[in-house]
């Protein structure tokens, strides 16, 4: 069993109420799984890092980390 903690930067605090959101898991998990889990459409998400790294909603995490969430930036 391993712990994953969201942590969720700019809006995304706002927007889900929370800074940062703990789910716990017995194996290996895609990034949209835990996503879906934790009720954050992927939509919202600009970048996902783990480990100052770049990854996509396919990446499998298989043990405790920090995943930082960055919101979709619009504007003109």
């Amino acid at each position: 069993m391993f712990k994953v903690r969201l942590v969720l930067k700019g809006d995304l605090k706002n927007k889900y109420l929370s800074e940062v959101i703990e789910l716990s898991y017995p194996s290996p998990v895609k990034i949209c799984k835990i996503l879906k889990d934790a009720e954050i459409n992927y939509i919202n998400i600009s970048l996902v890092i783990i480990e100052n790294s770049i990854v996509d909603e396919n990446y499998i995490v298989d043990k405790s980390c920090d995943i930082k969430l960055f919101p979709m930036i619009v504007g003109g």
